[in-house]
């Protein structure tokens, strides 16, 4: 299934945003980011019967803003991040969806304005404590995700070039091949991968290392993609192309592909949804 994310609308909330994709015919939608709204399960539910949807990530949109990680050590934020998940898997299951994805965490807590910009300079947390509480955490929503039919997918990180050159290292998980291993080995085997190939390639430019090897590592645990493009060094929606690097990489038979493109029309979109579904075969 090929869904359309919700995310690049920051001036609508994601009902708003379903509700003018099946205007246009497009009637997969991955929940994800938007502005808060008080009754939204109220409002997507009465568009359920019309379409099919899969959340992601930070949706519902909280009233009051943070940002989402699963492996920090503040307690404050572990807390929120693990009972907005816990959340999120409930209402994916009332909403009919297969599916709720989420990032990997972070070495560090960025606020809610530094997300997709230079995070400032902050010390790190103890990178085996994070992964450690990550995988802990992860597998105790797994549980719960199995309970309702949901399945898990955690998304590879983008490490930015201006982030690596600020902090000297890479302040977050599974950005890398290692990083794959480092984390899946302990996960349960119903949590899946979702790869984001925009992130991908900036992190494997940032980093360093053959989109190939990423590819490989993951190749066991992938449930899912998202698709947009960039130019390598910043994650920027862009639109992609039939010459796209990714597509001889992906694996075409599975249930889960959003096109994570930002600010174009819905023509622009169900382009995109036909030449997705071209190289997928």
């Amino acid at each position: 299934m090929i869904y359309v994310t919700t995310g690049g609308f920051s001036n609508k909330n994601a009902a708003e945003v379903a509700h003018d994709y099946l205007q246009s015919g497009i009637n997969n939608i991955e929940l994800s980011a938007g502005m808060y709204c008080p009754d939204i399960e109220k409002r997507l539910s009465a568009l359920s019967n019309k379409c099919s949807f899969a959340l992601h990530n930070y949706f519902p949109v909280p009233q009051e803003s943070f940002v989402l990680n699963l492996a920090s050590l503040n307690e404050t934020v572990f807390k929120k991040s693990y009972e907005h998940i816990h959340n999120a898997i409930s209402l994916a299951n009332r909403l009919g969806s297969k599916y709720y994805g989420f990032h990997a965490g972070f070495l560090l807590d960025p606020k809610p304005a530094e997300l997709g910009k230079k995070i400032n300079k902050q010390a790190f947390f103890d990178r085996e404590l994070c992964i450690e509480r990550f995988i802990t955490a992860t597998n105790a929503l797994a549980k719960h995700a199995k309970e309702l039919n949901i399945t898990l997918l955690i998304e590879n990180n983008v490490c930015s070039p201006r982030n690596y050159q600020n902090f000297g290292k890479d302040p977050f998980l599974l950005s890398d091949p290692k990083g794959v291993n480092e984390i899946f080995q302990h996960l349960s085997s119903d949590v899946k991968m979702l790869i984001d190939v925009a992130h991908l390639k900036v992190s494997a430019n940032t980093l360093q290392y053959d989109v190939e090897k990423f590819f490989s590592e993951s190749d066991y645990h992938v449930g899912g993609y998202h698709l947009s493009d960039n130019c390598g060094s910043i994650d920027s929606n862009q639109e992609f192309r039939d010459d796209a690097y990714f597509w001889k990489y992906l694996k075409k038979d599975l249930d889960y592909y959003t096109i994570e493109v930002y600010n174009v029309d819905d023509d622009k979109l169900l382009g995109l949804l036909d030449l997705t579904n071209k190289n997928l075969g």
